[in-house]
């Protein structure tokens, strides 16, 4: 975008040095092509990097709920495994592991019971009791141009507070937005201030 803008003001560079030229007019008309082309090839790129995040955010979710699938039942092997007289390592280092990708993703709270069972909870909002899990669901929201809103199925909202998951969600809704809107702007106000100037100006054939 920044080399067709420079090439934009060149050819009026150009132009100024010869008004009357039909060659040079030509050209600056297709340097503004072109520069129509870079502003909305640019829009089009950051819209599909917002739709691209969008799927990474949903395999997030997807993957917040697998681990709390997995949470659950370690919470059903590990007291049944110490009712055994057995220490389960391995379990516990799973447990662990799985715990440490939750952080990761979203931050989680991890509290250990008696029997061996966790309590895991993100946001203050319970994800594993036990062998219960309390999942994330997502769905299309039309106040975002149906980008996938996260919510628990208890219907009460998700925030992401921390971990990866806040980090897309800030790229997809802000940091992107942010660039389309000044996109946008930088548009708008040079169309204007050309079109300004076309209408104060008079052309080959005026007397």
């Amino acid at each position: 975008l920044t080399n067709k803008l420079d090439a934009f003001w060149s050819g009026w560079q150009l132009l100024n040095s010869d008004p009357s030229s039909l060659a040079l007019r030509a050209d600056l008309r297709d340097r503004a092509v072109a520069l129509t082309n870079a502003f909305n090839r640019r829009a089009e790129q950051l819209q599909n990097s917002r739709a691209d995040l969008d799927l990474t955010i949903k395999d997030r979710v997807e993957e917040i709920n697998s681990i709390a699938r997995q949470l659950a039942a370690l919470n059903q092997e590990i007291p049944r495994v110490r009712a055994l007289d057995n220490e389960p390592n391995d379990l516990l280092d799973e447990r662990d592991r799985l715990l440490d990708r939750l952080s990761e993703i979203s931050g989680q709270q991890a509290f250990d019971q008696e029997n061996g069972e966790n309590i895991v909870s993100i946001g203050g909002h319970a994800l594993v009791v036990g062998t219960q899990t309390f999942e994330l669901v997502t769905t299309p929201d039309a106040a975002n141009e149906n980008l996938l809103r996260i919510d628990w199925a208890d219907g009460l909202p998700f925030t992401a507070t921390t971990g990866e998951l806040r980090g897309y969600l800030d790229a997809r809704d802000q940091a992107i937005t942010d660039q389309l809107d000044g996109l946008n702007q930088l548009a708008q106000v040079l169309n204007d201030k050309v079109n300004a100037l076309h209408q104060i100006g008079y052309s080959m054939r005026d007397p």
